[in-house]
Order: structure tokens, then C-alpha cells, then sequence
């Protein structure tokens, strides 16, 4: 996971394995980051996360799937 500079992140947010979050962006509160499209018990496939650009804002309770840009 990275995290740039001046970011802003809301309480209930979700991060997780692979996210990367740009300079200058902010992340709305109860906002939900997947990095498993297709979730199976005791499967473990490689993280896919989002990749947000600088200065993004993500509203409240967003979910955003993994691999996007």
C-alpha cells in the first residue's frame, strides 16, 4: 500500500494490500477500497488494487473495485 502526501482519509475507511493512493487526494469517510473481485475461502490469489492519480476525491461510502486506475 502507499499513501502519498497531503492525503486525506476519512474514519471507517478500508485499505488494503496493494492500493495506491496519489498526493492531494482525499477519501471520503466509510469508503471501501477491493482488492479481490472474486473472494474464495482459502484462495489467495495476487492483490489487485485501485491506483488513484493526485488530487482524486472519493465520496462517502464509495466502493472501489480493484485493478482500476
Amino acid at each position: 500500500m502507499f499513501i502519498g502526501n497531503n492525503v486525506t482519509i476519512k474514519s471507517g475507511v478500508q485499505l488494503w494490500d496493494g492500493i495506491r493512493i496519489g498526493n492531494d487526494s482525499f477519501i471520503g469517510p466509510n469508503a471501501t477500497f477491493v482488492n479481490n473481485p472474486y473472494p474464495r475461502s482459502k484462495k489467495y490469489p495476487l492483490h489487485i488494487g485501485a491506483k488513484l492519480a493526485d488530487n482524486v476525491s472519493i465520496g462517502a461510502s464509495a466502493t472501489i473495485m480493484g485493478n482500476i486506475t
